[in-house]
C-alpha cells in the first residue's frame, strides 16, 4: 500500500507519484472553480493524460468485533463493533483489511443481515483466527484502468492498493 497525504499549496496543485499495476504515474489534484470542487488529473510517463476525475471521498472502515467460519454452510458471519448502517437485506460488495489468518482479508460479496452482522461466502477454511481488522469500501477513483491497483481517497490522504 502506498499513501499520499493530501496538502493544499499555494503556488500549484498537490501532485504525487502513485505506482499503478507497477508502472509510475503523476497525479496532480487541482481546484475547479466551475465545478467547486478537487479534481484529479492522472499523467503517464510521457505526460499524456490518462483521465481526469472528481475527488470522491471513500468512507471510513468500521472495526470488526468479531469473525467466524461455519464450516458446513462455508459461510463467514462478519460483527462488527458498531452499527455499520447499511440497509439490512441489501447485498454488496466489501473490503476486508487487516486480519489475521489473511484468507479473511479480500474484496467480498456480502448479504447484510443486521445493522452489526454480514455473511460471505468462503470455501476455504481460513484457520484459526489471531487478529481482527476492518472493512469498508473503496471508492476506486481509476476503476477499468488498471488490473491489479485501485486509487482511492479517504480521509485526506490518497491511498493506492495492492
Amino acid at each position: 500500500m502506498q499513501s499520499f497525504p493530501f496538502t493544499t499549496l499555494p503556488n500549484g496543485p498537490f501532485q504525487f507519484n502513485p505506482v499503478l499495476d507497477g508502472i509510475n504515474y503523476q497525479a496532480q489534484v487541482v481546484w475547479n472553480l466551475f465545478g467547486q470542487r478537487w479534481y484529479l488529473n492522472l499523467f503517464d510517463g510521457s505526460g499524456n493524460r490518462v483521465t481526469t476525475v472528481a475527488v470522491v471521498e471513500s468512507p471510513q472502515f468500521i472495526p470488526i468485533e468479531a469473525l467466524s467460519w461455519d464450516s458446513i454452510a462455508q459461510l463467514v458471519t462478519l460483527t462488527t463493533a458498531i452499527p455499520h448502517g447499511l440497509p439490512v437485506g441489501a447485498d454488496i460488495t466489501q473490503t476486508i483489511r487487516g486480519c489475521s489468518p489473511a484468507t479473511y482479508n479480500g474484496v467480498f460479496d456480502m448479504a447484510v443481515t443486521s445493522p452489526t452482522t454480514l455473511t460471505f461466502p468462503l470455501t476455504v477454511d481460513p484457520g484459526a483466527l489471531v487478529s481482527l481488522g476492518s472493512f469498508g469500501r473503496d471508492i476506486n477513483l481509476v476503476p477499468g484502468y488498471f488490473q491489479t491497483s485501485i486509487l482511492c481517497y479517504r480521509g485526506e490522504i490518497f491511498y493506492v492498493y495492492p
